[in-house]
């Protein structure tokens, strides 16, 4: 076994992070199963992105009628230990072949959950990571979840945000007022030709009070998109 090979195997082992299976033809990743993959249990309706509810028809949520984000999809709950375990593993342990499993997950969520969008008009735009923390980390996980969802769904996709703060990390912070406060402002629209009119899918891995979608949402919809809807891996 060469050494780079034997280092992978040792910090991040081939096998399911849900069952432990090998692996294999199905085991494609080696930490997601189809079978796992297929057992998690699906939000099929959107939810306010601020207090939870559930969205009828996709309308939006009476209590927070003024927020510029309309509703937002989660493939499942962070209470899941299959799915935190994929979430943190791909985030904080930097491997981003689970970005194709996890799009997955995302596909079928958007597939499901949400309506009154039309194919021609959708964009995916992923939640953008300040320059300083996409240096230090490599990549940005809500780009590589972006991209592979559009390929999976035919929907095009485009890194329109840009993140201008350097904001303390979300997971952080416990208090929702704190939360917003520490994202406001944060996000400014580069690409406003390219997202005008159209109706945003904004792509991120975990959504807990809503303060990052939404502050997204506002920038999105003050340089003239249409709806902006969140599309996330887990709900927090």
């Amino acid at each position: 076994m060469k050494p780079l090979d034997f280092l992978t195997e040792l910090f991040f082992p081939s096998s399911c992070l849900g069952c432990g299976k090998p692996q294999s033809d199905e085991n494609e990743t080696g930490m997601a199963c189809r079978a796992c993959l297929s057992k998690v249990t699906h939000l099929t309706w959107p939810f306010c992105g601020l207090c939870g509810r559930r969205l009828l028809a996709c309308a939006k949520c009476p209590t927070h009628k003024a927020a510029a984000l309309e509703g937002v999809a989660a493939a499942s709950d962070y209470t899941d230990p299959f799915i935190k375990k994929l979430v943190t593993t791909h985030k904080y342990k930097f491997v981003r072949e689970l970005s194709a499993p996890l799009a997955k997950l995302l596909s079928k969520t958007c597939t499901d959950a949400f309506c009154g969008l039309s194919d021609k008009n959708v964009l995916l735009v992923p939640v953008p990571l300040h320059a300083k923390r996409k240096r230090w980390r490599g990549f940005n996980q809500s780009e590589d979840l972006a991209r592979h969802t559009s390929r999976m769904l035919g929907y095009p996709w485009h890194d329109a945000l840009s993140r201008t703060k350097a904001t303390k990390p979300q997971v952080d912070i416990l208090d929702p007022v704190a939360r917003r406060k520490n994202v406001g402002g944060s996000f400014v629209v580069i690409a406003p030709d390219v997202i005008r009119e159209k109706n945003i899918i904004l792509v991120d891995d975990v959504s807990t009070s809503g303060a990052t979608l939404e502050s997204a949402s506002r920038a999105l919809k003050d340089s003239g998109a249409k709806t902006v809807w969140g599309l996330v891996v887990a709900r927090g």
